[in-house]
């Protein structure tokens, strides 16, 4: 006897249930996967503070001087002590003098570039390497150089803020985020390029320089220091008469200890390492007056956070701290913990966890 077996397919509805459940299942499974992507590059991130850190650290040790290690100036000019006007703002801070991720530069397997800027900063042999503001050859050179720990691996062209939960902005501007790439021109190539930058504490930038007649002029402005600032030849943040410790900082001045202290902290726009302004360097106000508001609307074009952390990470971001170790805070950081945590030496001490 001949048994005819009929094939029965799908019909419509059990069709439109599969399709129903498959797509539930992505619904559940791409939030994993976004989130497992971005815990990896928010470890990746903790690494590259953590090289940083180990730079600075090798730096120091390298140009120790009476038994103390010491860190190198977030921006100096190191032959030529006429040049203090052009550490400052109005002198052109953008395009002069060599911030902190050069003088580190060596101890991070970048030697070879060092050189090549060492060797373009003599303006073709007419001046000693580094003792005037650098030159188009200088930053057309670093802006061919991509540094792999130099910029956070969430950041990407046109990153902007995340508005939904963030109670620092006024109601009335939740209808426009604010671009992290928007200074100036912006910038969005990872060449010449970082995302760190050094904490300068809650001072103004002026007041920072080492040899400006600000600089620890009193005990309110010393107490508000983080990590050095601009320097020029021939005057040390320490008493001293070798010119070749210009700017460099000494870890004994870090009185409320390197466990406390900010060393580098993430910013999400994307800027030229071998300049400076907030490209290199991060400070708290833009005067004497102003303390330093870590949530702050920028008024300036390149918009939040001039003034403090910010990232592509979801709702945090990385800093360094002077002892090497890496942190990654929230974004609503209270203030008073925030100026605690920038300042080496206010006798405040507020613990990041």
């Amino acid at each position: 006897m001949k048994i005819n077996y009929k094939q029965r397919g799908f019909t419509l509805i059990e069709l439109l249930v599969v399709i129903a459940i498959i797509g539930v299942l992505v619904g559940l499974l791409l939030p994993a996967v976004q989130q497992a992507r971005e815990a990896a590059r928010r470890s990746s991130c903790g690494n590259k503070l953590k090289q940083q850190g180990l730079g600075l650290h090798n730096y120091a040790s390298s140009n120790g001087r009476k038994g103390d290690s010491r860190f190198p100036a977030a921006y100096t000019l190191y032959q030529d002590g006429n040049q203090l006007s052009a550490l400052t703002d109005t002198g052109g801070a953008a395009n002069d003098g060599y911030p902190w991720p050069i003088h580190i530069m060596p101890f991070m397997e970048q030697n070879n570039a060092y050189e090549q800027i060492k060797t373009l900063s003599t303006n073709g042999g007419a001046q000693t390497p580094f003792s005037a503001p650098h030159f188009d050859a200088v930053r057309n050179y670093t802006r061919t150089v991509t540094l792999d720990y130099a910029v956070c691996p969430s950041w990407g062209p046109g990153i902007t803020t995340n508005r939904e939960n963030d109670a620092s902005f006024a109601l009335s501007t939740l209808a426009t985020p604010e671009t992290f790439t928007a200074r100036g021109d912006g910038r969005f190539t990872l060449g010449g390029s970082h995302t760190y930058r050094m904490n300068l504490g809650r001072r103004y930038w002026q007041a920072c320089m080492v040899g400006h007649s600000g600089n620890k002029g009193n005990a309110w402005r010393t107490t508000r220091l983080g990590m050095n600032g601009g320097a020029y030849a021939g005057t040390a943040p320490s008493a001293t008469s070798q010119a070749v410790d210009a700017g460099l900082l000494p870890f004994a001045e870090f009185e409320d200890g390197l466990t406390n202290t900010i060393a580098l902290v993430e910013n999400a726009t994307l800027n030229e390492w071998t300049r400076n302004m907030h490209g290199s360097v991060i400070w708290a106000g833009i005067n004497d007056t102003q303390d330093v508001n870590h949530n702050a609307v920028s008024s300036h074009t390149w918009k939040r956070n001039f003034h403090g952390g910010s990232s592509g990470h979801p709702g945090i971001f990385g800093v360094l701290m002077a002892d090497g170790s890496t942190k990654f805070i929230g974004t609503d950081i209270d203030q008073l913990t925030w100026r605690n945590a920038i300042c080496r030496a206010d006798g405040r001490v507020s613990t990041l966890e």
